[in-house]
């Protein structure tokens, strides 16, 4: 399931969400949401963000969505969530089927040249 797929639940159902949505260089797990901690520009792909994934739960929300694309030499690294309110948790989760989803493309093999 897509991020897209999965906010289109929600949005259907009248589950509220928060997502979050970088692209850059992931610093490892932050406290609370996910955020950005600075940025940085590239020649090919202009700026991108230093940030942290978040908590699995963060002041009554918990992660229900998560896809994380490994970047590499010539590709950054892309990052979604999704968190919905506690009080929502089981019906979204009969929703999307499985909860919390988690997608992880793994960095290509062979080379970037």
């Amino acid at each position: 399931m897509t991020s897209k797929e999965a906010k289109g639940l929600l949005n259907f159902s009248g589950i509220p969400y928060k997502e979050f949505r970088f692209s850059g260089t992931c610093h490892g797990t932050g406290k609370g949401f996910p955020h950005v901690e600075g940025s940085y520009k590239t020649v090919r792909y202009g700026q991108l963000d230093y940030f942290y994934k978040g908590e699995e739960e963060v002041d009554g929300w918990k992660k229900i969505y998560e896809y994380r694309q490994q970047g590499c030499a010539c590709t950054p690294s892309l990052y979604i969530t999704i968190y919905v309110p506690e009080k929502y948790w089981e019906r979204a989760k009969e929703l999307l089927g499985e909860a919390p989803i988690r997608r992880e493309i793994p960095k290509h093999s062979g080379s970037c040249a």
